[in-house]
């Protein structure tokens, strides 16, 4: 059994430190149970991509696919294939990129910050693994038979 060890984050987040093919630096992504894809990107970290990663196929501006989100509204994102480290191993991945509104763009600049600079690793890539999450010890295993 192969086994990748994460932790919780100072919000109790489950998170692992995923490594992007064509990118020097591990980077922290948050476990979400309720997202059915293998990872979503915000537009905010879009540069990490551009700049850093092998993207696998075309990037698809403002025809990608539908998605809705925790709160009900429906938003495309638009959509790359990325290689990432998985158990060790190449793994090509579909990351899709959540764009924000102007609204919340607006936001973010107000707030000088924004609050969904964030990396989602969805249910996709958990599909034939197994996830515990220990609070009390604040760690995360996901293991591979």
């Amino acid at each position: 059994m192969e086994i990748m060890e994460g932790f919780l984050d100072k919000f109790l987040f489950p998170c692992v430190r995923l490594q992007f093919v064509g990118c020097p630096d591990l980077l922290e992504v948050h476990i979400d149970t309720g997202f059915n894809k293998e990872l979503l990107i915000p537009e905010s970290r879009e540069y990490v991509l551009t700049a850093g990663l092998r993207w696998e196929g075309d990037y698809v501006n403002g025809e990608g696919e539908e998605m809705t989100y925790a709160d009900g509204t429906k938003r495309r994102a638009d959509y790359a294939y990325a290689t990432i480290k998985w158990f060790g191993k190449d793994r090509v991945v579909t990351a899709y990129i959540a764009r924000r509104t102007n609204a919340e763009r607006r936001e973010d600049e107000k707030n000088r910050r924004s609050k969904k600079d964030i990396i989602l690793l969805g249910t996709e890539l958990l599909a034939d693994c197994t996830l515990e999450i220990n609070f009390s010890e604040r760690k995360v295993l996901i293991k591979k038979p």
